[in-house]
């Protein structure tokens, strides 16, 4: 029989060989002893690059920002215990916004479950229902019946990452000391040996998984309502890169209807090279006018819900509204007010709308609805240049067009969230800007968000991050993983000392009794630029328009990370908006 270690060994190269078959290139392995033998399998493979990361949040996270680039998943290892813990957040986001994630935690034998040993929990399902599927790999067996199911189940896990519902996987991989290969081989190691490399060189099975398609009778019920509304409007909330690719299909059901089409920020139809979209309905519904008018009779929301509390707000008005999600998850209406969902591909839904139109020979007029949201938009685009202040100090409106338009060409925009995507969407049309998005509007936390843009980065492409003070210290450790990234990695970080969007919140004019109101904007004093020169991180502190353009085209060019403290005054903000209110008042009908 072959010595613990070298089964051990064997075990583990033989799920790594599975993996990567599968299609898995990248592992991000935070440090340990438990996950000993996962860890020397990967970093022996020539076709794996191996990321390693201290603290298993920030590990999380990065493999969640690659993720949302490639599309693919990317492994994370890491020892027993409660570091295992630590990649919860990010599950929880890549659940949410069905990201492909795999994660393998390293555990202790069953022998020492329950009974006090150290560093051990009871792993088992330990992400609940964040995670997919949970495959607990039991403990090493060298019987070929076992190493079969071994190399089957790794390339089960990865399918299961992508299909039917993609997001993250928990695989449970057991071990028992010593977590070392043997330096002795004899007879019945060379026979396991041949068994393995006999067993990987049989391949792995392939999963198709089933073909997603719109309903035939959602479409027609598209269709009709399409047919018969007379003040349609079509929205695009947040959505992942691979919307982008659903671009055309969105304009031409727009074309094909007559209906405005609302984009966000985050939703990849607006920094895409058109003009043809609304680009600026958060700032029109925040008109009280304008939202007492005449409402839509019918809405067709594509993808996500829109950040835009404004929009809520404005629909809320319009109790007579029929309301349809063309989604992929049914988990796409927060205000439960859809008439109906019709899930599948967005874009082959679109498709198959835009088709059913044709077929019923409709075409659409001109209509003083849509001239109505497009003379509204040009107008509110007016009432946002008036709003802003072009004198020095810095503003942080200003701070952040300024970061937008730095974007290079087919780079990629990291927003964070509170005030920073709701400001682009408010601030940065459609020109502003030609380049992808990413946001984490799963769970819609600050947590993370640093360590993804690494991991975004990490795949080769320019990505600048804008994000909030808070959000940045809350992810300090980000900087660490972030130090092997070559492609340029821009950090704006807003330092408005604290979180103010609390300052736009009812809690700010809400009777406290006394309560500051620091305990929700906890102001922090610190300097996030001197706290990058701490981590060696280039970096650059502005306090005008100007410096802050001359250290973004700096960073644009520079390999790796650089960190810009854009330095606004607390209320920068609240005043802006205050300004921008008046500005719409004064201009729209």
């Amino acid at each position: 029989m072959s010595a613990p270690a070298n089964l051990q060994a064997e075990w583990a190269g033989l799920f790594i060989d599975g993996l990567v078959a599968a299609g898995i290139r990248d592992v991000v392995v935070s440090p340990g002893s438990r996950s000993t033998p996962w860890v020397l399998a990967a970093g022996r493979h020539p076709l794996l690059r191996c990321h390693p990361v201290v603290d298993e949040r920030s590990a999380a996270f990065f493999a969640l920002g690659m993720a949302k680039v490639t599309g693919t998943a990317s492994l994370l290892v890491c020892t027993s215990g409660t570091a295992g813990a630590h990649y919860l957040p990010a599950l929880v986001e890549a659940s949410l916004t069905r990201t492909p994630l795999l994660v393998l935690t390293a555990d202790r034998p069953f022998e020492l479950q329950h009974c006090g040993a150290s560093q051990t929990i009871d792993q088992v399902k330990l992400f609940g229902g964040h995670a997919r599927a949970f495959i607990d790999l039991g403990m090493p067996d060298e019987a070929p019946g076992a190493l079969r199911w071994l190399h089957h189940r790794a390339a089960h896990a990865v399918h299961l990452t992508r299909s039917p519902v993609p997001g993250p996987v928990h695989v449970n991989a057991r071990a028992k000391k010593p977590l070392e290969p043997g330096a002795s081989r004899g007879a019945a190691e060379e026979s396991l040996t041949r068994t393995v490399a006999e067993i990987a060189s049989a391949g792995t099975p392939c999963f198709f998984g089933p073909a997603a398609a719109p309903s035939p009778d959602g479409v027609r019920t598209l269709v009709r309502a399409c047919m018969t509304a007379r003040r349609g409007l079509l929205v695009a909330g947040p959505a992942p890169l691979s919307q982008g690719q659903d671009r055309a299909a969105a304009y031409a059901l727009a074309q094909a209807t007559g209906f405005p089409l609302l984009v966000e920020a985050a939703s990849q139809l607006r920094f895409s090279g058109g003009d043809e979209g609304i680009d600026a309905f958060d700032a029109v519904c925040r008109l009280s006018r304008f939202a007492r008018g005449e409402g839509p009779d019918l809405v067709i929301q594509l993808g996500a819900a829109p950040t835009s509390s404004a929009w809520e707000r404005y629909l809320a008005a319009s109790l007579t509204c029929a309301r349809y999600v063309v989604a992929e998850t049914a988990e796409a209406d927060p205000a439960s007010a859809a008439r109906a969902h019709v899930l599948g591909p967005v874009s082959q839904t679109l498709t198959a709308v835009v088709d059913g139109l044709a077929a019923e020979g409709f075409r659409p007029e001109p209509t003083a609805w849509h001239e109505r949201w497009r003379e509204a938009n040009r107008l509110a685009w007016e009432a946002v240049d008036a709003a802003q202040v072009t004198s020095e100090p810095l503003s942080e409106a200003a701070a952040v067009r300024a970061a937008v338009r730095s974007v290079p060409a087919a780079g990629l925009l990291a927003l964070g969230n509170s005030l920073p995507i709701r400001e682009v969407d408010t601030l940065c049309p459609m020109a502003d800007a030609q380049c992808g998005v990413l946001s984490q509007r799963g769970a819609s936390g600050i947590d993370g968000l640093l360590s993804s843009a690494a991991g975004a980065a990490a795949t080769g492409r320019p990505t600048t991050l804008l994000l909030g003070d808070v959000s940045f210290l809350h992810d300090v450790g980000g900087l660490a993983v972030s130090r092997s990234t070559s492609a340029p990695l821009t950090v704006v970080v807003i330092n408005n000392d604290g979180g103010r969007m609390f300052e736009q919140l009812p809690v700010a004019t809400a009777d406290r009794a006394g309560v500051p109101l620091e305990l929700w904007t906890t102001p922090h004093g610190l300097s996030p630029a001197a706290v990058a020169q701490a981590y060696g991180v280039p970096c650059a502190r502005a306090t005008h328009l100007l410096e802050l353009e001359q250290a973004l085209a700096v960073a644009q060019q520079r390999a790796g990370r650089t960190v810009i403290e854009a330095v606004v005054a607390p209320s920068s903000a609240q005043e802006f908006y205050r300004r921008l209110d008046a500005e719409l008042e004064r201009r729209l009908p």
